[in-house]
């Protein structure tokens, strides 16, 4: 026999504790019996009593889905969960219920086979008995009656009231609009006044740079001067170093 693997239900009730929700049984769908081993293993792992873990294997046809919960103790687990006494008051209620009740469906497709098949399976499913005979009556829906008709003066009010509120929309799309509009031309002046600004700030530095250029050169020229160096030919000279070599200097 194969054996299954059992991380994908460790991480699915993971994720359902990190949610909130502490599962009381396990109901593990697979196409072969689990073995008790893995039961075990997922008890300890998913913090569920191996009692609320129930089996539900591939079998020949849907029917034998009840006995396979009930050779499990399904009906036992659940009552003891839920804190129920078993008991056979209820079936001895239900055994007494014999008179049948009519039951209306009103619908506007009701003349058509399958428009309401579910509400009809749904019933048939809620029978205690008489599943093959269930009184139902179906009685197809009736359309509202229509609204009296305005008078002219009801008409023109109307039309008038309509006009206004389409006026009143029109204006409140225009005031949004230029209120959009001046936004935009605010973020605009302001994006070109910092553009301004930081241009501004480059000339003032790149002024700066140059008044430092020009006294280093003036120290450098009067300290030729003093040694009794010639005057320097500043025409045939390399461009004047960066500020940071003269300073080396």
């Amino acid at each position: 026999m194969k054996k299954l693997k059992t991380k994908p239900t460790h991480h699915s009730v993971r994720e359902l504790r990190a949610l909130g929700l502490t599962p009381h049984f396990l109901a593990c769908r697979s196409a072969q019996p689990l073995l008790e081993n893995t039961k075990q293993k997922l008890s300890q792992f998913c913090h569920v009593p191996a009692a609320n873990i129930l089996n539900i294997h591939d079998v020949p046809n849907i029917c034998h889905v009840p006995l396979l919960l009930r050779n499990q103790n399904a009906h036992e687990a659940i009552l003891k969960q839920l804190a129920l006494l078993r008991g056979l008051t209820g079936q001895k209620l239900f055994d007494n219920l014999t008179n049948s009740v009519k039951i209306a469906m009103v619908g506007k497709y009701v003349g058509l086979t399958d428009s309401y098949l579910s509400v009809v399976k749904a019933l048939l499913h809620a029978c205690i008995a008489y599943i093959d005979q269930m009184p139902l009556v179906s009685a197809k829906s009736k359309s509202e009656p229509s609204k009296p008709s305005l008078t002219p003066e009801e008409r023109k009010a109307k039309a008038q009231e309509l006009n206004e509120k389409a006026k009143r929309k029109r204006r409140k799309k225009r005031e949004w609009k230029e209120k959009e509009r001046r936004k935009r031309m605010e973020e605009e002046n302001e994006r070109k006044r910092i553009i301004a600004l930081r241009k501004a700030e480059k000339e003032e530095e790149r002024r700066a740079r140059e008044k430092i250029r020009q006294k280093l050169e003036e120290d450098k020229a009067e300290r030729r001067r003093k040694l009794g160096l010639p005057a320097e030919d500043l025409t045939a000279t390399k461009p004047s170093a960066p500020i940071v070599e003269e300073k080396k200097n």
